[in-house]
């Protein structure tokens, strides 16, 4: 599985909305799937235990990643790979 799709599996399973694995490979966008902040830290402390990895504590705010492309990039950034 690619980063994509593991970003996008860890996120549906934090998420209440419907159809959010649709949503998220068509638009990417995450403001739209009604995430609160505690499901956003879930949603963070899965992605570190899927790449076996720590954000960095100044990257721990919602509005640092507004799309699937956010993460993605900042895993990159920092050399994170799918680790699975």
């Amino acid at each position: 599985m690619d980063i994509k799709e593991t970003i996008i599996e860890i996120i549906a399973k934090n998420s209440e909305m419907e159809n959010v694995v649709e949503h998220l490979r068509n638009e990417g966008d995450l403001n739209e799937i009604g995430m609160n902040s505690i499901s956003f830290i879930k949603m963070l402390v899965d992605i570190e235990t899927a790449f076996d990895f720590e954000f960095d504590e100044e990257d721990l705010i919602s509005n640092r990643f507004q799309s699937i492309n956010d993460l993605i990039s900042y895993l990159e950034k920092n050399n994170i790979g799918n680790h699975q």
